[in-house]
């Protein structure tokens, strides 16, 4: 077709006109050189340059997502151990809350208890201490009245100038004794 379009141009052009032709439309199998040479190295760079490339950066893209992909799941990871962390130290500090509050609930209990056992130590010792007061006062007082309930005797026997005895005047001298403690009483 090129070839008919070719052979009217010629047909109608003036002379000399071949040359400008033949110029503007170059040899038809130079041409088709031309193409094939172009296809030739359109093939070679698509071959050498682009598929490589294409694939460098299919793999490039693989990478950069798998890359995401982990970071998501370590940023998810991160964030489950951190709420564990978070929770775990709630659960330390109420533990060691716990921990000290039975220390101290121990601690008083143990105080009171002590001072209970002191209290009850002093009670005991007080009481007894008081029982051997009493217990020594009361011998003082029959080694006393024995010594008065003597002492009268002897005064009574100065007095009426004869021998008495204890048995048979023992009310007499218990009524004296009585009369003479109560007068000390009132006297202190």
């Amino acid at each position: 077709m090129l070839e008919k379009v070719i052979t009217i141009i010629n047909a109608t052009a003036a002379p000399g006109g071949d040359e400008i032709v033949n110029q503007l439309f170059p040899n038809l199998w130079v041409f088709i050189a031309h193409i094939v040479a172009t296809l030739i190295i359109l093939g070679a760079i698509i071959w050498f340059a682009w598929k490589p490339t294409k694939e460098f950066l299919k793999k490039r893209k693989d990478v950069i997502e798998k890359n995401v992909v982990e970071s998501k799941e370590a940023r998810i990871e991160a964030n489950k151990n951190l709420e564990i962390s978070k929770q775990e130290l709630l659960d330390s500090k109420q533990t060691a809350r716990e921990i000290i509050n039975n220390a101290t609930l121990e601690a008083d209990e143990l105080r009171k208890d002590i001072e209970k056992k002191a209290k009850n130590r002093a009670a005991f010792i007080e009481k007894e201490a008081s029982e051997n007061i009493k217990k020594q006062e009361n011998e003082l007082n029959k080694k006393m009245n024995s010594q008065v309930f003597d002492l009268a005797l002897d005064a009574a026997e100065v007095l009426l100038g004869k021998k008495i005895d204890k048995s048979e005047n023992k009310d007499l001298v218990d009524s004296i004794i009585k009369d003479l403690e109560s007068t000390k009483l009132k006297e202190e």
